[in-house]
């Protein structure tokens, strides 16, 4: 069982950008589609998966290119800092 913190707001935030999980889902959903679009007209994509600097070229799989010695990044611990 995950433990996972509950937020329970009694109003909905008046400013979408200062609601987290909306902004986490924003930013998945706009590198999905950078990473889709890029693969459409055809480039090499490099991004960061699992502490991996990945190298993905139209019609082929991922390969690894390094392995990053630098933490992932939080959104959720960023945004939540004292």
């Amino acid at each position: 069982m995950t433990n996972r913190i509950a937020t329970v707001r009694k109003h909905k935030r008046r400013d979408r950008l200062e609601d987290n999980r909306f902004l986490m889902d924003f930013a998945e959903k706009a590198g999905r589609l950078a990473l889709k679009r890029h693969q459409e007209r055809g480039e090499t994509v490099f991004y960061e998966h699992n502490g991996r600097l990945l190298r993905h070229a139209p019609g082929h799989n991922p390969e690894v290119v390094d392995v990053l010695e630098k933490p992932n990044f939080d959104l959720r611990e960023y945004l939540c800092r004292d």
